[in-house]
């Protein structure tokens, strides 16, 4: 997800069967930064990376070679082919009007300007786009300002330039790069966003609006949720299925939906614990899903469609300091093998 790391690194997978008697020959390695242990398995994905947050830190570790290393690069800043690293100097939740492009084989560095008030950047799949929310800036009774989602942006890396796609309806938003957030489709042929059911159901459920890259839409998904923002890759490996998460108020259980998207019939429902997040697709059969015990122990877990628990690829034990919780795994990158 390019822009802010709110709560785990992204994750890519291909389709292979899950052996738990294999994983649990598996060893177990400890991670630096946080209290935590991989078991590396010779499956669908491997853990390339994570980011420890807690005390109003962020690090973030990568893989080289056989350990991990603190590093200031952020992978969801990376082209899919790794060519292009997007950066700016704008703090988190303050909306952006330029960002400069690395190009990481000759470093030559190109600002790109961006038309309007932006955030949250997003690589498309093929590479050839990145792609922003575009928000309107409002000024509150209060002169507090806030802002109206209006969009999104689209920079053309070839031919270096970026263009304004309004859609309606526009769109109020609490947090810049968190609610609301247009994200991509599967083959990056279209965007998607949350739309506002505009009454006060509570839990509020969200549909999705799926728009081509001109601004139209072209249907929508009523009632599933919005996109997680622990997961910046929501479709299953075959593009075929993606997960949506539907709010409830704090102390009350969240629910996690599978949808399919050629249909929009809803695959999987399932009530969250207050601590489990989605963080990716195992395979198109299985979700990484973590959940939290009375011990404090955070467990990555691979979880069938069915809602059955399989194999832990990541245990952690969590502590609470004095504001806030010790530096712990908020995010995973993770690598699919056939790539």
């Amino acid at each position: 997800m390019v822009r802010r790391f709110l709560l785990a690194l992204a994750v890519a997978i291909v389709v292979l069967p899950v052996s738990t008697a294999a994983a649990d020959e598996e060893p177990w390695r400890k991670l630096p930064g946080a209290r935590a242990e991989l078991r590396d398995l010779d499956g669908p994905v491997r853990v390339d990376g994570y980011l420890v947050t807690g005390h109003e830190k962020k690090a973030i570790y990568q893989r080289q070679g056989d350990r991990f290393v603190k590093t200031s690069q952020d992978p969801e800043n990376l082209s899919p082919d790794g060519r292009w690293r997007v950066t700016w100097s704008a703090a988190e939740e303050t909306p952006l009007r330029k960002v400069v492009l690395v190009d990481r084989t000759s470093g030559r560095r190109l600002t790109v300007r961006l038309p309007v008030d932006s955030g949250a950047p997003k690589w498309s799949p093929n590479g050839k786009f990145l792609l922003f929310t575009a928000y309107r800036p409002v000024r509150e009774d209060d002169d507090v300002v806030t802002h109206t989602r209006i969009g999104f942006v689209l920079y053309d890396v070839a031919n270096r330039r970026s263009r304004l796609v309004k859609v309606n309806p526009v769109q109020p938003v609490s947090q810049i790069d968190l609610y609301g957030a247009f994200g991509w489709n599967a083959d990056g042929s279209g965007v998607l966003a949350n739309l506002d059911p505009g009454r006060g159901d509570d839990p509020i459920v969200y549909s999705l609006a799926l728009y081509d890259l001109k601004g139209i839409r072209q249907r929508v998904y009523p009632d599933v949720g919005e996109l997680p923002a622990t997961a910046p890759a929501p479709f299953s490996p075959s593009g075929a299925m993606f997960v949506t998460r539907t709010q409830k108020p704090f102390g009350l259980e969240d629910s996690l939906r599978v949808v399919r998207a050629e249909t929009g019939a809803v695959v999987l429902r399932m009530n969250l614990g207050l601590f489990t997040e989605f963080y990716g697709w195992y395979d198109e059969k299985h979700l990484i899903l973590s959940y939290r015990n009375k011990k404090m122990i955070t467990t990555f877990e691979v979880v069938s469609l069915s809602g059955k628990r399989g194999t832990t690829l990541i245990r952690e034990q969590i502590v609470a300091g004095p504001a806030s919780y010790e530096p712990h795994i908020t995010r995973l990158h993770l690598k699919r093998r056939d790539r």
